[in-house]
């Protein structure tokens, strides 16, 4: 799912470097839909729906001591409790007082699986149900005004009201879902196939090759223009394979599909002229179609970029060498520093703020204590913002860098 603020969630103890609107107005459809001969999706639950859980302002706080999915202004603390379930998680909305909830699985699909949808709305302290159901991913779309659900039933879109409920195709889009930056496309990628759906009249095309029984085929991201899409194929058996493994990008403007490299994952550059990946223990750069690949920096993980596509966040395996700080290397490689210097100190889920060249991320202080902190490239030591005597993971930031929605509970993976 995009448009989570360049953060990435990874393993505890790999460091992983990747104003609000009270508007009224009725949201717009990305297209008309007047004439779409698609099936509206039957009421009915597979299983009964849970109970829709209403947001709850907690005042300012700097400590978090229950379990559960939360919402936290970094500069004046207020927090808000979202969801007391585990399992929870957020996508935000390009509204920022906006967020989709969606509620824990139960049909063993692991971290890809979700249940019900519901939009919270952080200024009027509501939570409404637009989705019942299984879940695979979801998304926004650009404006706002509609999400796009892959189900086992297959792609659906409705209203961030919870109406206009429609299902667009029947496939699962288990393995990815995102709007076109200009709302015209729907991308998904279930194991056999990556399509193009058009939201307006539910028409699909597949844009992968053939695929073979050994090929497992994922969704990347779309281009910041969105002439282009990024997808991967990857193997079990390489040698009975009908796609190579690796990344490929789709040209919407010519319908070519090239293979841009070898590597499956692939991060795009904010600009979305440039791909990073890792690869024997080194982080590289190269062109958006491939060319002029060169060693970025010294990591395991590739991480997210800041917002003015200035910096990388990255770290290295602390697995093997024991460091758990967080570094920032320069577009052109030729600067690189630690933002942390705490090595003993177990960091994970790194996320950088639009707003400002600021990370959050979670860290491990001790055994039983935890906290939020923030850290600048401006050389100032971290701040605490946040501590809880559980694991506090996933901060992520609100399109305009000023809330962070965060998970507290759970604990840390080891080596």
């Amino acid at each position: 799912m995009r448009r989570l603020a360049l953060g990435l969630i990874v393993a505890a103890t790999v460091i992983l470097l990747s104003a609000c609107e009270g508007s009224t107005e009725q949201p717009q459809p990305p297209a008309s839909s007047a004439n779409s001969t698609v099936d509206p999706i039957p009421p009915d639950s597979p299983t009964p729906a849970a109970e829709v859980t209403q947001p709850v302002f907690l005042g300012n706080v700097t400590a978090i001591d229950q379990p559960g999915l939360y919402v936290f202004d970094p500069v004046s603390h207020a927090a808000w409790r979202i969801d007391s379930r585990e399992g929870t998680s957020v996508l935000w909305s390009p509204l920022t007082n906006t967020l989709l909830r969606l509620g824990p699985g139960s049909l063993g699909g692991g971290i890809n699986e979700q249940q019900d949808a519901d939009v919270v709305d952080l200024t009027a302290m509501s939570a409404n149900r637009v989705f019942i159901g299984y879940i695979w991913h979801g998304d926004w779309s650009a404006d706002g005004a509609y999400l796009a659900f892959g189900a086992p039933e297959g792609v659906s879109t409705v209203r961030r009201d919870g109406n206009n409920l429609e299902r667009l195709v029947n496939v699962d889009a288990g393995a990815g879902l995102a709007w076109s930056p200009h709302d015209d496309w729907i991308a998904t990628a279930e194991r056999y196939a990556v399509r193009l759906t058009e939201p307006s009249t539910g028409e699909t095309r597949v844009i992968s090759p053939e695929a073979g029984p050994s090929d497992y085929l994922g969704f990347g991201s779309w281009s910041p223009d969105g002439t282009n899409l990024l997808w991967c194929s990857a193997s079990w058996n390489p040698g009975g394979s009908k796609i190579e493994p690796g990344a490929y990008i789709h040209d919407l403007n010519t319908g070519a599909t090239t293979k841009v490299h070898d590597n499956c994952g692939l991060e795009r550059g904010p600009d979305g002229t440039s791909l990073t990946y890792a690869s024997a223990n080194l982080i590289f750069i190269m062109n958006a179609d491939g060319t002029g690949a060169r060693q970025l920096a010294e990591g395991a993980i590739v991480g997210g970029w800041s917002a003015d596509g200035e910096w990388l966040s990255y770290g290295t395996d602390s697995c093997q060498t024991g460091d758990n700080d967080i570094y920032v290397v320069s577009r052109d490689g030729s600067t690189s520093f630690k933002v942390t210097n705490s090595s003993e100190s177990l960091k994970e889920s790194a996320s950088w703020s639009s707003a400002m060249d600021e990370i959050a991320y979670s860290v491990k202080l001790g055994d039983t204590s935890h906290a939020l902190q923030v850290v600048g490239v401006d050389g100032q030591p971290p701040k605490t913002v946040l501590t809880s005597p559980f694991h506090i993971h996933a901060p992520t930031w609100s399109p305009d860098g000023r809330f962070l929605s965060l998970t507290v509970g759970g604990g840390h993976g080891a080596c």
